[in-house]
Formats: structure tokens, C-alpha cells, sequence
């Protein structure tokens, strides 16, 4: 089958620029046939996100259409990828030679750097100088700079980064690791995930090294950045070991950062000893983006892949593919995976072919202005009462539910769902959200009424 993947190589070549090939295609090795199912080998995991994006497609279809053997494509990276292994390697470099250097700070040592940081690698592309900055993620931007620029203020600690996926939480936790190892040479960093740090507490039980675990965490330690601390939750020696890990390095006026993807407060399992020191410093969440900030994070990514996009493509992406960086990443990626097979330049018409489902499924969701609608009639309001002004019961209910639904069923940011409500600040949706969640909880009758208009939204006469 080997023999098969090799003959079907100069297909592929046909059907795409010699650079696309020699950049996407060569370095693509056979990797085992099980079934109906192909298993190739790819060199990074960067380098398989891409080709899923816009060419299994090709390859499935030009080997049926040249061997009549149907095979289901799958990419696998290969053992020896670095970033796969966990030593945190930038695959993006070294598998497209086209995305310029992403900016790095002038005085950055690299070697020194890694002696500097324990745990996982921080990524070099993570900075603030390529971190798109908008309504909803601001206040977090801002306060995760004040730390990097200044870790021994410690007005902000714990700094606590909560947001859903996707968002740039990440992005963040990695640029203050990077800010403070160019800025404070002698603070040493441990970067970690819960997951991780879970790991090292049953291994250094297992093999009685929680004296090591100790001195790393506590004494080696001057800055602690952890993701995803939702995950320790319910892990009842973790949570204890976290516990006094963080108990020792605020006593010593040492900085913590926590990203989680919810509030300390609402993470279940959690102990509440633990959801209070969280608490404690400074809560910062972020939302997804408004149109503008993915528009701009749209335009961002283009320029740093060296691809041309007009403003009419940016928009419909962002208007269509996605409400975070991630998926906005995506539908980039797959936008500049089919224009190098096809060889045509990114027009609206062609990224309309590419994405006909999502603006089905767009078209199928309930809008804000349907979700108003509905909802006054339902209260026996005017539309008009519930954008406006008037603070009075008989409206604040009901404007309430119609912002908990807007949430729930478009997806707009809070920023976003503040404007279509008379230009509200975004942390009135946040409150009204939060209300109606809690009082769901203990009045049936809300909860009922909220279900009715929800199923006829979602199932319209």
C-alpha cells in the first residue's frame, strides 16, 4: 500500500503549484493500512491542523479516481515531533517557510530563557506585541501587563484569567512568562498545567520525592503561571498540595496566575477554601470577540502568513467562522489551503462556496432582535421598554431573560449584546446573565417560561 500513497504522489502534484507541493505534500510519509482506513505520518502537529483544513479531500478523491480504492485519510504526527513529545517546540516554524518570524523582543536569550523556566516551555509566539486587543478582553490585557511589567507589585495577586475556549487565555499566561523573563532576569518562572502539576503530585507521591515537588513549586519558584485549574477539581491530594503551594508563595509575596475556564466561584468540586484565595487578588474574564476584534484578528493572522485577504473576506469570516481564535485560525487555514490547491485568489464568492454551511446554520439560529421580539410578547412588554431606559419590575425581568437568551442562544459577546439593548455595559449583561441563572435554580415557573420561549425560538411556526 506503500507502493499506492507513492504512485498516487504525482497526482496531487498536478493539481496544485510545485511550491504547495514540495512545502505540504513531500514531507507527508505512509504510515500503515488498517482496514479502509490510510494512516499517513506528518511532521508536526501544525503541519496536520493545516492539511485537515483543505486537502484530505484531494487526496481521497484523486486516489479513488485513479485506482478505484476508497480509503479514509488519516494524519498521525510522527513520534519524533518535538511539540508532540511536550518540550514545547514551535512546529508553526519549522513547517511553513512561508509565515514570517513572529515578533520576539529584541533582548531575548533564548538558552538563558529556558534555564529560567520550569515546567512546560513557554511558547515564543505567545506575546503581547501579537495579543488583538478589544472590548471584550481589554481589562484582562491590561491587567496581565501590569503584572508582567511589575511581579513583585503583587497588587494583583492571584491574578485569575477566566473565559471559554479559544480566547486567548493562553495567549496571555505565556506573554506574561515571556515579559517577565526579558524584563526581571533573576525571577525564576514555573509554567504548568493543572494536568501536570496533578501528575507530579501522584509521581512524587509514588516514588516519595514530594520534597523535590516541594522545593521546585515553593522555594525554586518565583512566579507561578498555571492553566486550566478547573481540572484539579475533585482531585483531593492535588487540591491540597495546591493549596499549600499557594499558601507558601503568597506569604512570600511571590506572583500567582490561574486561567480557568469559568469563575473560581461556579468551578464545582472545587474546595471553598481554595475558590476563596483565588479570589483574593484580581478576577479577570475574558469574552468572546465583538465583530471588530475578530475582523482584526482575521487581518492579524493574514499578515503574519504573508496572505492577501480584502476587507469583504475578512468580514464574512468573522461574521460566519467563529466567535474565537481558534476558529477564526481555522477557517483562515482552510481558506489558504484551498486558494494554494486551486490556485485562485481569495475572493467573497469563494470563501461563500467554502463556508455554505455555516451561513446555513447561521441563518438557522435565533437572532438578538428575534430573541426581543419574542420575549416582549411573552411578558406582555414593548421592545421599545425592554432597549430603553425604565429600571421599573415589570421591564427589568423580562430584559433580563431576553440578555440571558441572547447569550445562551447566539453566542454574542456581552459587549455586543449590551449595544442591541440600548448601549449597555457589558458588565449590565454579565449581572443579568448571572440573575437569571440563579433564580432558574429555585423558581420552576421561570424556568418553564424560559423553556416555552426558548422551543419556539429554536422552532418557529
Amino acid at each position: 500500500m506503500e507502493n499506492l500513497w507513492e504512485r498516487s504522489l504525482p497526482l496531487f502534484q498536478q493539481s496544485m503549484k510545485d511550491s504547495t507541493f514540495d512545502r505540504w505534500v513531500r514531507p507527508i510519509r505512509f504510515g500503515r493500512l488498517e482496514g479502509e482506513r490510510m494512516y499517513l505520518q506528518v511532521p508536526s502537529v501544525f503541519f496536520k491542523d493545516y492539511l485537515q483544513e483543505g486537502f484530505l479531500d484531494l487526496f481521497q478523491n484523486k486516489i479513488y479516481e485513479s485506482f478505484a480504492e476508497r480509503y479514509q485519510i488519516v494524519l498521525e504526527v510522527a513520534a519524533d515531533d518535538p511539540a508532540r513529545a511536550g518540550n514545547g517546540h514551535n512546529p508553526a516554524q519549522s513547517t511553513a517557510p512561508s509565515r514570517p518570524p513572529q515578533p520576539v523582543p529584541p533582548h531575548r536569550n533564548p538558552s538563558a530563557a529556558r534555564e529560567r523556566v520550569i515546567g512546560n516551555r513557554l511558547s515564543p509566539r505567545y506575546v503581547f506585541e501579537n495579543f488583538v486587543v478589544g472590548k471584550s478582553n481589554d481589562f484582562a490585557h491590561a491587567a496581565c501587563r501590569a503584572v508582567a511589567d511589575n511581579p513583585h507589585r503583587n497588587d494583583y495577586n492571584p491574578l485569575f484569567i477566566f473565559g471559554g475556549v479559544g480566547l486567548g487565555k493562553t495567549h496571555l499566561v505565556n506573554a506574561i512568562g515571556n515579559r517577565i523573563l526579558d524584563q526581571h532576569p533573576n525571577l525564576r518562572i514555573v509554567y504548568v498545567s493543572s494536568e501536570n502539576f496533578t501528575n507530579e503530585v501522584v509521581s512524587s507521591i509514588q516514588h516519595h520525592k514530594m520534597e523535590e515537588f516541594k522545593k521546585k513549586y515553593r522555594r525554586d519558584c518565583d512566579i507561578l503561571l498555571i492553566d486550566d485549574i478547573q481540572f484539579i477539581a475533585g482531585k483531593e491530594t492535588t487540591q491540597e498540595e495546591f493549596f499549600h503551594t499557594f499558601e507558601e508563595l503568597h506569604h512570600q509575596g511571590k506572583q500567582i496566575v490561574v486561567t480557568s475556564d469559568k469563575p473560581a466561584r461556579e468551578i464545582g468540586g472545587l474546595e471553598e477554601r481554595l475558590k476563596s484565595r483565588l479570589d483574593w487578588g484580581l478576577s479577570v474574564d475574558i469574552q468572546p470577540p465583538e465583530l471588530e476584534t475578530r475582523i482584526a484578528i482575521l487581518r492579524r493572522k493574514a499578515e503574519t502568513f504573508g496572505f492577501n485577504m480584502g476587507d469583504d473576506v475578512a468580514d464574512f469570516l468573522a461574521t460566519y467562522c467563529g466567535n474565537n481564535m481558534r476558529e477564526l485560525e481555522g477557517s483562515l487555514n482552510r481558506v489558504m489551503a484551498y486558494c494554494e490547491l486551486s490556485q485562485r485568489p481569495a475572493s467573497l464568492e469563494l470563501v461563500q462556496e467554502l463556508f455554505q454551511h455555516a451561513v446555513a446554520e447561521r441563518n438557522r439560529k435565533p437572532t438578538i432582535e428575534n430573541i426581543q421580539k419574542l420575549v416582549a410578547e411573552q411578558f406582555n412588554v414593548k421592545i421599545s421598554d425592554i432597549k430603553g431606559p425604565r429600571k421599573h419590575k415589570i421591564v427589568a425581568l423580562p430584559r433580563q431573560v431576553a440578555m440571558f437568551l441572547c447569550r445562551k442562544l447566539t453566542g454574542a459577546s456581552f459587549p455586543e449584546i449590551g449595544e442591541k439593548f440600548g448601549g449597555r455595559d457589558h458588565s449590565t449583561v454579565i449581572y443579568a446573565c448571572e440573575k437569571i441563572d440563579n433564580a432558574m435554580k429555585q423558581d420552576l415557573n421561570l424556568r418553564h417560561r424560559l423553556q416555552t420561549i426558548e422551543q419556539a425560538l429554536n422552532h418557529p411556526a
